[in-house]
């Protein structure tokens, strides 16, 4: 017998993994990694967080390393400290 649960609660799951997003940008996570915060498939993911916030996952990944890449270059952190090893990482996100 399939549950049906609130919608409320698979926006919290979202939520869950975007603030996963925002916390570990400067690790070595990919999709599956922020799929299982969120307890999705990674198909059902992607759709889901387009959904919600108007991108994909990585679209966002890339726009919070890139946002927080200005912020340690201002301050004089260097990339590489953040986990930034590769030019591809300063790609401009479209």
């Amino acid at each position: 017998m399939k549950e049906n649960y609130p919608k409320i609660y698979f926006h919290k799951r979202i939520v869950q993994a975007k603030l996963f997003i925002d916390t570990n940008f400067n690790c070595n996570i990919d999709l599956s990694n922020i799929a299982d915060e969120a307890y999705f498939s990674k198909f059902h993911f992607i759709q889901s967080f387009k959904t919600i916030y108007g991108k994909t996952p990585h679209q966002y990944f890339t726009q919070v390393r890139i946002e927080n890449a200005k912020v340690f270059l201002q301050k004089g952190i260097f990339a590489e400290q953040k986990g930034w090893t590769q030019k591809s990482n300063f790609q401009e996100v479209h």
